[in-house]
């Protein structure tokens, strides 16, 4: 009787995680879908070309065609 009782703990403790997991799952996914249908973060991609400060100024300062630098 007692080892039953423990097994049917266990099984309840492992389907409650399994579930728990599920919709876990199912509210990162609608949070995703979400934000890039709806217009949450916009464009996620990272961009390969380098950001330059306009062609008059980098003429101007021929340092400012470097990188931008992120603080």
């Amino acid at each position: 009787m007692l080892i039953e009782l423990i097994v049917i703990a266990v099984v309840a403790a492992y389907l409650a995680i399994v579930v728990l997991g599920h919709v876990l799952l199912v509210a990162a996914v609608y949070k995703c879908l979400r934000e890039d249908y709806m217009g949450g973060r916009g464009r996620k991609t990272a961009s390969w070309r380098p950001r330059v400060i306009d062609g008059a100024k980098a003429r101007a300062e021929p340092s400012a065609t470097k990188l931008a630098t992120h603080a």
